[in-house]
């Protein structure tokens, strides 16, 4: 998995990604464009935003949110 844009990397990105493979990147990490920041499950290349910050609203949630959960990041 390749990052396609440069940033620090929150957990609310790096949640959907590590269901596509094991990450390189931590929550709280700088990433730069082009850098490797996991392995994807599949054998092809994937760019991914992995600076994508969550949404925030003046709107209340009908629920609450979920607790995202990381696995450690490879080293």
């Amino acid at each position: 998995m390749i990052a396609n844009a440069p940033g620090t990397t929150p957990a609310y990105s790096l949640g959907p990604l590590q269901e596509r493979g094991k990450l390189f990147a931590a929550e709280g990490d700088n990433v730069y464009e082009g850098q490797l920041v996991g392995i994807h499950s599949k054998d092809n290349d994937l760019t991914v935003n992995a600076i994508k910050t969550k949404p925030l609203t003046n709107m209340r949630a009908s629920g609450k949110d979920d607790a995202i959960q990381l696995t450690p990041a490879i080293k």
